[in-house]
């Protein structure tokens, strides 16, 4: 009798600790993801700051790397509000 009140008095603390290991989980997965695009925005980013295109070794104007830079850019604009800071979202 004892135990079956003891199991029923932990059932609500097991939910509530699998409920937090979904969300941390859920959690993870995101920071995770949004690493993975802060280090891809990070290597093209590198790989267009260079004065010959790597692919052609042909020169590369201003607006060339401009260009190049914008996408790299747009990514790490969405991720710094949540990253970056309380200076992030004024860049």
């Amino acid at each position: 009798m004892k135990a079956t009140w003891e199991a029923t008095k932990r059932e609500p603390k097991r939910l509530q600790l699998e409920q937090s290991l979904a969300t941390l989980s859920t959690q993870q997965d995101a920071l995770s993801q949004d690493q993975q695009r802060c280090h891809e925005a990070m290597t093209a980013m590198t790989l267009s700051l260079h004065p010959f295109t790597l692919e052609t070794q042909e020169p590369q104007t201003f607006s060339d790397i401009d260009t190049a830079l914008q996408t790299p850019l747009k990514q790490l604009q969405r991720l710094g509000p949540s990253y970056g800071g309380a200076n992030s979202s004024s860049h």
